[in-house]
């Protein structure tokens, strides 16, 4: 829910930031841009490592979850090897740990 609500406030804060939406209430607002430009980027760099994980460890478990509960016999055959190379992807990342 974190990285929604980052996503949330970076897309706010790049409307601010274009004069879309609202306005800096500081009377030195232009000499704040740059700050609040480099709090964008690194807002985004975070909303997008988070997202990236999230999905990531998603994939991973609807895998898991579809392999318990399908017989082999009845998963096509494309999405058994997708399967099978998302376990050995796993096997990989357990013993680099």
């Amino acid at each position: 829910m974190l990285d929604v609500h980052l996503r949330l406030f970076c897309e706010r804060l790049k409307r601010v930031l274009a004069g879309e939406e609202g306005t800096l209430p500081l009377p030195d607002s232009t000499n704040l841009t740059p700050l609040f430009q480099n709090l964008l980027t690194e807002s985004e760099i975070i909303a997008t490592t988070l997202l990236g994980k999230y999905e990531a460890d998603m994939a991973r478990h609807l895998f898991q979850l579809l392999r318990e509960d399908f017989d082999d016999s009845k998963i096509s055959l494309p999405f058994l090897q997708l399967l099978d190379l998302e376990e050995s992807d796993e096997e990989d990342v357990e013993t680099a740990d």
